[in-house]
Protein backbone atom coordinates (compact mmCIF):
# COMPACT_ATOMS: atom_id res chain seq x y z
CA UNK A 1 0.00 0.00 0.00
CA UNK A 2 1.33 3.44 -0.94
CA UNK A 3 0.39 7.15 0.14
CA UNK A 4 0.93 10.15 -1.93
CA UNK A 5 0.02 12.93 -2.89
CA UNK A 6 -1.79 12.90 -5.75
CA UNK A 7 0.07 15.43 -8.30
CA UNK A 8 3.58 13.86 -6.73
CA UNK A 9 5.94 14.81 -4.20
CA UNK A 10 7.09 18.74 -4.81
CA UNK A 11 10.48 20.06 -2.79
CA UNK A 12 9.37 23.69 -1.83
CA UNK A 13 11.29 26.69 -2.59
CA UNK A 14 12.88 27.70 0.49
CA UNK A 15 14.52 24.16 1.18
CA UNK A 16 15.42 23.47 -2.62
CA UNK A 17 17.98 26.92 -2.10
CA UNK A 18 18.98 26.00 1.15
CA UNK A 19 19.88 22.63 -0.16
CA UNK A 20 22.04 24.64 -2.75
CA UNK A 21 23.28 27.69 -1.16
CA UNK A 22 24.88 24.60 1.23
CA UNK A 23 26.65 22.92 -1.49
CA UNK A 24 27.95 26.31 -3.02
CA UNK A 25 29.22 27.31 0.39
CA UNK A 26 30.92 23.40 0.71
CA UNK A 27 32.82 23.99 -2.86
CA UNK A 28 33.88 27.28 -1.27
CA UNK A 29 35.17 26.28 1.19
CA UNK A 30 37.03 23.16 -0.26
CA UNK A 31 38.40 25.53 -3.14
CA UNK A 32 40.01 28.07 -0.25
CA UNK A 33 41.18 25.28 1.89
CA UNK A 34 43.05 23.86 -1.34
CA UNK A 35 44.25 27.75 -1.81
CA UNK A 36 44.96 27.69 1.91
CA UNK A 37 46.99 24.41 1.58
CA UNK A 38 48.76 25.50 -1.30
CA UNK A 39 50.10 29.02 -0.08
CA UNK A 40 51.47 27.10 3.07
CA UNK A 41 53.46 24.42 0.75
CA UNK A 42 54.64 26.84 -1.53
CA UNK A 43 55.76 29.17 1.54
CA UNK A 44 57.49 26.67 2.67
CA UNK A 45 59.45 25.01 -0.37
CA UNK A 46 60.32 29.10 -0.97
CA UNK A 47 62.04 29.07 2.73
CA UNK A 48 63.66 26.44 2.51
CA UNK A 49 64.93 27.60 -1.21
CA UNK A 50 65.91 30.93 0.96
CA UNK A 51 67.50 28.78 3.11
CA UNK A 52 69.50 26.20 0.93
CA UNK A 53 72.46 26.36 -1.06
CA UNK A 54 71.47 25.43 -4.70
CA UNK A 55 75.25 23.71 -6.18
CA UNK A 56 75.47 21.71 -2.92
CA UNK A 57 71.68 20.85 -1.22
CA UNK A 58 73.18 22.15 2.66
CA UNK A 59 72.37 25.11 4.37
CA UNK A 60 73.64 28.40 3.18
CA UNK A 61 74.72 31.27 5.94
CA UNK A 62 70.94 32.48 6.17
CA UNK A 63 69.32 28.86 7.15
CA UNK A 64 72.99 28.44 9.36
CA UNK A 65 72.30 30.85 11.61
CA UNK A 66 68.73 30.13 11.69
CA UNK A 67 68.97 26.96 12.29
CA UNK A 68 71.77 28.16 14.94
CA UNK A 69 69.09 30.62 16.69
CA UNK A 70 66.30 27.95 16.58
CA UNK A 71 68.28 25.09 18.48
CA UNK A 72 70.13 27.87 21.01
CA UNK A 73 66.08 28.80 21.68
CA UNK A 74 65.16 25.53 22.36
CA UNK A 75 67.94 24.49 24.67
CA UNK A 76 69.67 21.96 22.11
CA UNK A 77 73.03 23.29 21.90
CA UNK A 78 74.44 23.13 25.08
CA UNK A 79 78.02 22.99 24.08
CA UNK A 80 79.61 22.05 20.42
CA UNK A 81 82.30 22.35 18.12
CA UNK A 82 82.52 25.05 15.38
CA UNK A 83 84.21 24.43 11.79
CA UNK A 84 85.36 26.52 9.17
CA UNK A 85 86.87 24.93 6.33
CA UNK A 86 87.75 24.87 2.43
CA UNK A 87 89.39 23.25 -0.52
CA UNK A 88 93.02 23.60 -0.58
CA UNK A 89 93.81 25.45 -4.09
CA UNK A 90 89.96 25.35 -5.12
CA UNK A 91 91.24 28.38 -7.78
CA UNK A 92 93.85 26.50 -9.27
CA UNK A 93 91.47 23.88 -9.86
CA UNK A 94 88.55 25.85 -11.24
CA UNK A 95 91.77 27.17 -13.44
CA UNK A 96 93.29 24.00 -14.55
CA UNK A 97 89.93 21.59 -15.11
CA UNK A 98 87.82 24.33 -15.35
CA UNK A 99 84.56 25.31 -13.10
CA UNK A 100 82.86 21.88 -13.94
CA UNK A 101 85.55 19.95 -11.90
CA UNK A 102 85.56 22.69 -9.28
CA UNK A 103 81.67 22.37 -9.08
CA UNK A 104 82.21 18.23 -8.65
CA UNK A 105 84.62 18.82 -5.89
CA UNK A 106 82.27 21.00 -4.17
CA UNK A 107 79.62 18.86 -4.30
CA UNK A 108 81.13 15.71 -3.75
CA UNK A 109 82.45 17.32 -0.42
CA UNK A 110 79.15 18.28 0.75
CA UNK A 111 77.62 14.77 -0.24
CA UNK A 112 80.87 13.16 2.09
CA UNK A 113 80.41 15.78 4.76
CA UNK A 114 76.35 14.67 5.08
CA UNK A 115 77.72 10.95 5.00
CA UNK A 116 80.48 11.61 7.71
CA UNK A 117 79.02 13.33 10.12
CA UNK A 118 76.32 12.23 12.26
CA UNK A 119 72.53 14.09 11.58
CA UNK A 120 72.73 16.27 14.30
CA UNK A 121 75.44 17.96 12.72
CA UNK A 122 74.17 21.42 11.08
CA UNK A 123 75.97 21.58 7.68
CA UNK A 124 76.58 24.53 5.48
CA UNK A 125 78.44 26.03 2.11
CA UNK A 126 79.25 29.53 3.42
CA UNK A 127 79.87 30.68 -0.45
CA UNK A 128 82.85 29.68 -3.00
CA UNK A 129 84.25 27.17 -1.46
CA UNK A 130 84.01 27.49 2.37
CA UNK A 131 81.95 25.75 4.31
CA UNK A 132 80.97 25.46 8.22
CA UNK A 133 80.08 22.38 10.17
CA UNK A 134 78.55 22.61 14.08
CA UNK A 135 78.77 19.42 15.75
CA UNK A 136 76.44 19.37 18.78
CA UNK A 137 78.81 17.01 21.78
CA UNK A 138 78.72 15.95 24.91
CA UNK A 139 81.93 14.04 24.12
CA UNK A 140 84.29 17.17 23.32
CA UNK A 141 87.37 15.13 22.82
CA UNK A 142 85.01 12.68 20.69
CA UNK A 143 84.28 15.26 18.54
CA UNK A 144 87.52 16.64 17.72
CA UNK A 145 89.05 13.10 17.04
CA UNK A 146 86.09 12.87 14.42
CA UNK A 147 87.08 16.46 13.05
CA UNK A 148 91.01 15.68 12.70
CA UNK A 149 89.55 12.11 10.96
CA UNK A 150 87.99 13.67 8.48
CA UNK A 151 90.94 16.08 7.08
CA UNK A 152 92.75 12.70 7.21
CA UNK A 153 90.07 11.01 4.89
CA UNK A 154 91.37 10.67 1.02
CA UNK A 155 89.29 12.86 -0.81
CA UNK A 156 88.45 11.73 -4.61
CA UNK A 157 85.63 11.72 -7.00
CA UNK A 158 85.04 10.29 -10.49
CA UNK A 159 84.16 12.30 -13.47
CA UNK A 160 83.56 11.10 -16.71
CA UNK A 161 86.04 8.56 -16.09
CA UNK A 162 88.92 10.87 -14.94
CA UNK A 163 89.53 10.30 -11.01
CA UNK A 164 90.22 13.76 -9.24
CA UNK A 165 91.63 14.26 -5.80
CA UNK A 166 91.73 17.49 -3.10
CA UNK A 167 92.50 18.40 0.18
CA UNK A 168 90.65 20.58 2.61
CA UNK A 169 92.20 22.84 5.49
CA UNK A 170 90.00 23.06 8.93
CA UNK A 171 90.08 25.35 11.73
CA UNK A 172 87.71 25.12 14.75
CA UNK A 173 86.62 26.57 17.89
CA UNK A 174 84.36 25.58 20.87
CA UNK A 175 81.34 26.50 22.04
CA UNK A 176 79.34 26.54 25.29
CA UNK A 177 76.12 28.56 26.17
CA UNK A 178 77.20 29.01 29.53
CA UNK A 179 80.84 30.08 28.46
CA UNK A 180 82.90 32.85 30.71
CA UNK A 181 83.53 34.75 27.89
CA UNK A 182 80.25 35.59 26.89
CA UNK A 183 81.23 34.45 23.03
CA UNK A 184 78.62 34.27 20.63
CA UNK A 185 77.86 31.92 18.00
CA UNK A 186 79.24 34.24 15.31
CA UNK A 187 82.17 34.91 17.27
CA UNK A 188 82.95 31.27 17.93
CA UNK A 189 82.68 30.98 14.03
CA UNK A 190 85.08 34.03 13.39
CA UNK A 191 87.67 32.17 16.06
CA UNK A 192 87.32 29.07 13.85
CA UNK A 193 88.08 31.65 10.75
CA UNK A 194 91.35 32.84 12.52
CA UNK A 195 91.82 28.82 13.36
CA UNK A 196 91.71 28.00 9.50
CA UNK A 197 94.10 30.71 7.93
CA UNK A 198 96.61 29.28 10.43
CA UNK A 199 96.61 26.42 8.72
CA UNK A 200 96.33 27.96 5.64
CA UNK A 201 99.86 29.66 7.00
CA UNK A 202 101.36 26.57 8.57
CA UNK A 203 101.25 24.94 4.63
CA UNK A 204 97.57 23.62 4.18
CA UNK A 205 95.96 19.89 4.34
CA UNK A 206 95.43 20.07 7.83
CA UNK A 207 93.12 20.93 11.06
CA UNK A 208 93.86 23.42 14.16
CA UNK A 209 91.84 24.50 17.48
CA UNK A 210 91.36 27.70 18.34
CA UNK A 211 93.48 29.24 21.09
CA UNK A 212 93.43 32.38 22.64
CA UNK A 213 96.10 34.65 21.56
CA UNK A 214 95.77 33.54 18.13
CA UNK A 215 95.69 36.68 16.70
CA UNK A 216 93.50 37.53 13.81
CA UNK A 217 96.28 39.91 12.20
CA UNK A 218 98.10 36.60 10.98
CA UNK A 219 95.35 36.79 8.44
CA UNK A 220 97.22 39.38 7.01
CA UNK A 221 99.38 37.79 5.50
CA UNK A 222 97.10 35.90 3.45
CA UNK A 223 96.34 39.38 1.86
CA UNK A 224 100.01 39.13 -0.08
CA UNK A 225 98.72 37.19 -3.65
CA UNK A 226 101.22 34.57 -5.16
CA UNK A 227 101.80 37.56 -7.84
CA UNK A 228 102.51 40.05 -5.23
CA UNK A 229 105.37 37.58 -3.89
CA UNK A 230 107.09 36.71 -6.90
CA UNK A 231 106.54 39.57 -8.90
CA UNK A 232 108.38 42.21 -6.12
CA UNK A 233 110.94 39.47 -4.67
CA UNK A 234 114.87 40.75 -5.93
CA UNK A 235 115.18 37.27 -7.03
CA UNK A 236 115.10 35.89 -10.34
CA UNK A 237 112.12 33.00 -9.92
CA UNK A 238 112.41 29.78 -12.69
CA UNK A 239 109.67 26.92 -12.05
CA UNK A 240 109.79 24.14 -14.97
CA UNK A 241 108.52 20.32 -15.69
CA UNK A 242 111.54 18.22 -14.66
CA UNK A 243 111.01 15.79 -17.34
CA UNK A 244 110.30 17.99 -20.41
CA UNK A 245 112.20 21.23 -19.17
CA UNK A 246 109.38 23.23 -20.34
CA UNK A 247 109.28 26.77 -18.72
CA UNK A 248 106.06 27.02 -16.39
CA UNK A 249 106.66 30.24 -14.83
CA UNK A 250 109.23 33.19 -14.61
CA UNK A 251 109.05 36.12 -12.69
CA UNK A 252 109.90 39.77 -14.14
CA UNK A 253 113.64 39.52 -12.29
CA UNK A 254 114.21 36.88 -14.19
CA UNK A 255 113.26 38.39 -17.92
CA UNK A 256 115.14 41.34 -16.79
CA UNK A 257 118.23 39.10 -16.00
CA UNK A 258 118.11 38.27 -19.86
CA UNK A 259 117.30 41.54 -21.12
CA UNK A 260 114.17 40.40 -23.01
CA UNK A 261 111.29 42.41 -23.15
CA UNK A 262 108.30 40.73 -21.85
CA UNK A 263 107.10 36.87 -21.18
CA UNK A 264 106.81 36.01 -24.63
CA UNK A 265 109.78 37.69 -25.37
CA UNK A 266 111.54 35.25 -22.78
CA UNK A 267 110.15 32.47 -24.17
CA UNK A 268 110.82 32.60 -27.60
CA UNK A 269 114.18 33.75 -26.66
CA UNK A 270 114.95 30.19 -24.31
CA UNK A 271 112.77 28.19 -26.52
CA UNK A 272 110.02 27.96 -23.76
CA UNK A 273 112.96 24.88 -22.47
CA UNK A 274 115.45 25.10 -19.03
CA UNK A 275 118.19 24.36 -21.40
CA UNK A 276 117.86 27.53 -23.29
CA UNK A 277 118.60 29.19 -19.96
CA UNK A 278 122.18 27.59 -19.64
CA UNK A 279 124.93 28.34 -21.94
CA UNK A 280 125.34 25.96 -24.62
CA UNK A 281 128.38 25.06 -23.16
CA UNK A 282 127.72 24.95 -19.73
CA UNK A 283 124.59 22.79 -19.83
CA UNK A 284 125.73 19.25 -20.19
CA UNK A 285 127.84 19.30 -17.05
CA UNK A 286 124.92 21.60 -14.83
CA UNK A 287 122.28 18.86 -16.25
CA UNK A 288 124.40 16.14 -14.81
CA UNK A 289 125.17 17.73 -11.57
CA UNK A 290 121.38 18.58 -10.89
CA UNK A 291 120.45 15.18 -11.26
CA UNK A 292 123.56 13.89 -9.24
CA UNK A 293 122.09 16.18 -6.16
CA UNK A 294 118.77 14.76 -6.67
CA UNK A 295 119.58 11.01 -6.57
CA UNK A 296 121.97 11.69 -3.71
CA UNK A 297 119.35 12.90 -1.56
CA UNK A 298 117.09 10.79 -2.65
CA UNK A 299 119.53 8.05 -1.31
CA UNK A 300 119.90 9.79 1.92
CA UNK A 301 116.35 9.67 1.96
CA UNK A 302 115.96 13.51 2.67
CA UNK A 303 112.08 14.95 2.84
CA UNK A 304 113.32 17.84 -0.30
CA UNK A 305 115.60 17.54 -3.02
CA UNK A 306 117.54 20.34 -3.04
CA UNK A 307 120.30 21.28 -5.93
CA UNK A 308 122.75 24.21 -6.11
CA UNK A 309 125.04 24.71 -9.31
CA UNK A 310 126.59 27.58 -10.87
CA UNK A 311 126.47 28.19 -14.74
CA UNK A 312 126.88 31.01 -17.19
CA UNK A 313 123.92 32.84 -19.52
CA UNK A 314 124.00 34.72 -22.54
CA UNK A 315 121.40 37.26 -22.36
CA UNK A 316 119.30 38.34 -25.30
CA UNK A 317 121.70 41.23 -26.16
CA UNK A 318 124.84 38.69 -26.06
CA UNK A 319 125.88 39.70 -22.80
CA UNK A 320 127.43 36.88 -20.69
CA UNK A 321 127.09 36.26 -16.96
CA UNK A 322 127.35 34.07 -14.23
CA UNK A 323 123.97 33.30 -12.22
CA UNK A 324 123.63 31.14 -8.80
CA UNK A 325 121.16 28.33 -9.29
CA UNK A 326 119.46 27.34 -6.27
CA UNK A 327 116.39 24.64 -7.09
CA UNK A 328 114.40 22.09 -5.68
CA UNK A 329 112.77 18.80 -7.12
CA UNK A 330 109.08 18.69 -5.63
CA UNK A 331 106.14 16.76 -6.74
CA UNK A 332 102.74 18.58 -7.43
CA UNK A 333 99.51 17.11 -7.78
CA UNK A 334 98.87 19.21 -11.12
CA UNK A 335 101.95 19.34 -13.30
CA UNK A 336 104.33 16.24 -12.22
CA UNK A 337 107.84 16.69 -11.16
CA UNK A 338 108.98 20.21 -11.10
CA UNK A 339 111.84 22.25 -10.45
CA UNK A 340 111.61 25.64 -8.55
CA UNK A 341 114.77 27.48 -8.99
CA UNK A 342 116.23 30.94 -7.53
CA UNK A 343 118.57 32.57 -10.09
CA UNK A 344 121.13 34.90 -8.26
CA UNK A 345 123.91 36.37 -10.63
CA UNK A 346 127.31 35.71 -9.52
CA UNK A 347 129.36 39.34 -9.70
CA UNK A 348 132.14 37.70 -8.18
CA UNK A 349 132.35 35.54 -11.04
CA UNK A 350 131.71 37.83 -13.58
CA UNK A 351 134.68 40.45 -12.33
CA UNK A 352 136.99 36.98 -12.46
CA UNK A 353 135.54 35.96 -16.00
CA UNK A 354 136.31 39.47 -17.17
CA UNK A 355 139.68 39.68 -15.40
CA UNK A 356 140.43 36.48 -17.16
CA UNK A 357 139.41 37.64 -20.83
CA UNK A 358 141.56 40.51 -20.04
Amino acid sequence: MQVAPKDGWQVMGPLSMAVTLGFLTLIMLTVLTYVLLYMHDRQKRLRRLAMTDQLTGLLNRHGLESVIQERLNQDKMDQAIFVQLDIDDFKLINDIFGHRIGDEALRHLAVIMRVFFPREAVLARNGGDEFIIVLPTRDMAAAERMVRDFVSLKKEFNYQQTVYQYTISMGYAIFAADQADGKSPLDVLRDADTALYTVKLRGKNGCCRYAQGMAATRRVQMGFSLRDVVFNLPASILIYDAESEEILFANQELISLFECDDLDDFLAYTKRRFRGIVHPDDYEQVDTSIWQQVYACNLNKREKANDAVNYRIVTKHGRVRWVIDRGRLVQSDFYGRIFYVILVPDERMDVASDKADQ
